[in-house]
């Protein structure tokens, strides 16, 4: 069902990877007997204290719809947060999706930062920064190391 509503979608979005983890916790939405809308949710070690989701209203349902679905995400992710006992909402917001992005921001969403996924490997993006590292103390850390770095 979601993967028709998705096909549109990149196949590196968010939504698209969680859904192959997460699929459990996956809800669809549905006007007409047609699936209008998916959302995921999940929790992660770098935000254990949110609950994280991705959402995906289709952009061929009228305004009006995509707000009223729009609020009934909103409405069960949170209390499903609350059930976790999660303090936060974290979104993972897929760009294009401009009526859900100005929904988010007019019920107290605050985009925090844009992230840009590198399609480049760290092995190649380290050795690119060489001349760099001779020059000062710069030093190029994955997450996984930044987080033992953290723990330690």
């Amino acid at each position: 069902m979601s993967k028709d509503l998705l096909k549109n979608v990149a196949a590196d979005r968010m939504i698209k990877e969680m859904m192959g983890k997460f699929s459990q916790h996956q809800q669809n939405y549905f006007l007409a007997g047609k699936t209008i809308g998916t959302s995921i949710y999940w929790i992660n070690d770098f935000h254990p204290t949110a609950l994280n989701f991705a959402a995906y209203l289709s952009p061929q349902v009228a305004l009006a719809e995509q707000e009223r679905f729009f609020q009934q995400m909103i409405e069960e992710l949170e209390q499903v947060a609350r059930k976790k006992q999660k303090k936060a909402l974290i979104t993972y917001d897929y760009a294009p999706q401009l009526v859900f992005n100005t929904l988010a921001k007019d019920n107290g969403f605050n985009l925090i930062r844009t992230t840009v996924m590198p399609k480049m490997s760290l092995a190649i993006a380290l050795d690119q920064t060489k001349a760099i590292k001779i020059a000062s103390d710069f030093e190029l850390l994955s997450l996984t190391a930044l987080k033992n770095v953290q723990n330690n």
